[in-house]
């Protein structure tokens, strides 16, 4: 791969990543209504539960002697 493809694949991931969160946070607000208020925090919620989630797919956990 050379350098531009290799950027477009990143620009293209953040483009994904926008649209999931997005659609996620759609979803939620047409079934909660209520939540409609605070939209900021129940996308922070979000954001931050799709960090850990994905913080466990970029570390080596499964190989943790701790467990």
């Amino acid at each position: 791969l050379n350098s531009y493809e290799i950027e477009r694949t990143k620009c293209l991931f953040v483009l994904f990543q926008f649209a999931l969160v997005e659609t996620m946070l759609t979803s939620y607000m047409d079934l909660f209504p209520q939540h409609r208020k605070k939209k900021w925090l129940v996308l922070l919620v979000l954001c931050v539960i799709m960090y850990l989630l994905g913080l466990v797919l970029c570390t080596d956990v499964s190989r943790c002697r701790a467990w």
